[in-house]
């Protein structure tokens, strides 16, 4: 019996110390060093994207999960899309990824992908977000994602030094289509051959479809024009209306009428920053831009021109960017966990300072970084603008996507606008068809 009881004492010293050994292997284990791995194509703001990265790190070490952290890598925006597919498709996509939601949503998006949050995590950012992107990134009630930047839209960047050259005041930018289509002549330089040295706006027309609708929208819907059915069902009627007519004529006539417009030349910031030319629209993310490549350049910001309609500017992006979750990712609740860290006023000033754009979260509106801003009279001018129609129901951003493709075929002398507009109708509504 005495036997008995030392075998057992030792099997429960055994079983204590293993038990022990075990619990120590197994908190060694939930301390091993954790990768999450963040995708944007945001590549010409990199200092924005690595500073998305270091937030999100500190706010997983201040949930107590400090061997957590998120390495930011940058895709090439122009086949962004591709990688996207190829990586996940294999399952060997990041945790984290930039990405529309009507893109990437789970049972909504063309491509389903980005896991809607978690009930917590999405109340916090519901009741953080400023009112006018509180609905970005979410569908049917769900949210899958933040939104990367408080939306300005399209500004007009235009070089000061151009301007007194060409005998225009720099204090009078232009405020209608008309005098912006003047001005642009007025500032286009071409050498003894007749080949433009200095264009007098600067068009996207490289790229993705989708980014080159997004940049040309900015001058479409000043004329009233809308490119689907509000349903986002039907194209027909509307891409290819009178108004959309309109607005494809007006770049047309940049190219061939006004001459002002060079299809030579690289992206219009790149070119932009080089001097090649005097005017182009963008977002306010090129100032920190401008700033790290040439401090030097004299240049102002204003409001973009309005057309027959009025100013079209005030955005409410419903189909904007958004920072997604992959359902693929082993490390889904951690991450929620984070992002309801992440929602604080400090981290988002501190992200949004690295581009110039303006915060998401209310709260950090009324603060010295907003109110320095650089753009201010733009924001005072789009708050009394048109709302600018958006295409966020299901296969709005593809139609778009199609909408650019042609609108560059045209610019590039394939076809007129017409056909541009004709060709586009009949496409989108095809696609359209398929979802």
């Amino acid at each position: 019996m005495r036997n008995l009881r030392n075998v057992l004492v030792l099997l429960m010293v055994f079983l204590s110390i293993t038990t022990g050994l075990w619990a120590a292997g197994q908190q060694e284990k939930a301390k091993a060093p954790v990768e999450i791995v963040f995708w944007s194509h945001l590549g010409e703001s990199p200092e924005f994207v690595h500073a998305f990265a270091e937030k999100a790190t500190e706010a997983f070490a201040s949930i107590g999960l400090d061997n957590y952290s998120v390495k930011a890598e940058i895709i090439d925006y122009s086949s962004y899309e591709q990688k996207y597919l190829t990586a996940f498709s294999s399952g060997k996509g990041p945790d984290i990824f930039f990405g529309r939601a009507t893109d990437w949503a789970l049972e909504y998006g063309i491509n389903p992908i980005a896991v809607p949050f978690r009930a917590d995590t999405q109340k916090v950012w519901d009741e953080a977000l400023i009112d006018f992107m509180s609905k970005q990134g979410v569908i049917d009630g769900k949210r899958f994602g933040i939104p990367y930047e408080a939306s300005v839209g399209q500004m007009l960047y235009y070089n000061v030094d151009h301007f007194i050259e060409a005998g225009l005041d720099p204090d009078k930018p232009p405020t209608t289509l008309d005098e912006m289509a003047e001005y642009a002549r007025i500032l286009t330089k071409r050498d003894n051959n007749g080949n433009i040295t200095r264009g007098g706006y600067g068009l996207r027309y490289l790229g993705a479809g989708g980014g080159i609708w997004d940049k040309f929208r900015t001058i479409y819907h000043q004329f009233g024009a809308v490119a689907l059915s509000e349903d986002g069902k039907t194209a027909n009627g509307y891409i290819n209306s009178a108004e959309s007519l309109a607005g494809f004529q007006y770049v047309y006539d940049l190219v061939n009428v006004q001459k002002a417009i060079s299809t030579t030349f690289d992206m219009p910031e790149t070119a932009f920053k080089q001097g090649l030319v005097s005017m182009i629209y963008r977002e306010p993310w090129l100032i920190a831009s401008i700033a790290e490549d040439v401090p030097s350049l004299n240049y102002r910001i204003a409001p973009i021109a309005g057309g027959p309609v009025g100013l079209v500017a005030k955005q409410i992006p419903l189909d904007g960017w958004n920072y997604l979750v992959n359902s693929q990712s082993r490390h889904i609740e951690p991450i929620m966990d984070m992002l309801i860290a992440l929602c604080n006023v400090e981290a988002d000033i501190y992200i949004h300072e690295k581009r110039q754009t303006p915060p998401v979260i209310e709260a950090a509106f009324d603060s010295d970084f907003v109110r320095s801003l650089p753009y201010g009279n733009v924001l005072t001018a789009y708050n009394d603008s048109l709302l600018s129609p958006e295409y966020a129901q299901l296969g709005g951003s593809q139609a778009t996507t199609i909408a650019g493709e042609e609108f560059v075929k045209m610019v590039m002398g394939g076809q007129t606008p017409k056909q541009a507009v004709d060709r586009a109708a009949v496409r989108m509504d095809q696609m359209l068809r398929t979802l």
